[in-house]
Formats: structure tokens, sequence, C-alpha cells
């Protein structure tokens, strides 16, 4: 189980979310890592080609996808991005998009865990 107190993932918020479904929390799980490469993927190749409206969009995305984790600091980091797009200001995007990397890189981690954890 992960550690609530230094989990990337709020557990409880996100049990009490779900109803206590374990089964449908392994599916969310499943969902979301078959996609957030593809939506990693489009958030940077919004960076590379310069394309505020592009970036907005591509974060707005994210931010929705992992903000049904209940993490707070990687939901905070994909709209820290998707407010620089919307002002374009696409000079602070590469350090915010490696900030959110960062910040899913540990959703990512508490994931593994709780799906390795037999009782989820």
């Amino acid at each position: 189980m992960i550690d609530t107190m230094t989990s990337a993932i709020d557990l409880p918020a996100l049990m009490d979310r779900l109803a206590g479904d374990r089964d449908l929390l392994k599916e969310l799980i499943g969902l979301y890592l078959e996609d957030e490469q593809a939506l990693l993927d489009e958030v940077a190749a919004a960076i590379a080609s310069g394309d505020p409206a592009r970036l907005a969009r591509s974060a707005h995305t994210l931010k929705g996808s992992v903000g049904n984790f209940c993490s707070a600091a990687a939901h905070r980091a994909a709209a820290a991005l998707e407010a620089a797009g919307r002002a374009n200001q696409m000079d602070a995007a590469g350090t915010l998009f490696s900030r959110l990397v960062a910040e899913l890189d540990a959703v990512r981690e508490d994931m593994r865990v709780l799906l390795e954890d037999k009782g989820v």
C-alpha cells in the first residue's frame, strides 16, 4: 500500500470518489496508463512547435486525466502549463513541462504500487 503521508495520490480521497470500488480503481489506472504517453507527447509537441493554443488544449486534457486521481501536485503542474499556453508564455513551458513530468513520475509510481497491492 502507498504511504498516504508522502503519496502523490490522495488515496483516501480517491477511494471516496470511487465509493471504495477497487475494481474501478484498477480500470481507471489502466486507462490512464494507456493514454499518458500520448498525452505527454502532445504537450511536448505543442512546446516544440511554439503553439500556445495547442499547449493550453493538450495540458488541459492531461490535467483532467490526472485530476481523476486526486493528485494535487500533478494537477497543479498541468494547470500551470495550461495557463502558460493561454497567456502565450511559451518561454516558461519547458521548465513547467519538466515539473509536470516529475510529478507524473510520482503518480505513476503510486499507481504501480496500487496495482501490485493485493488489497486493491
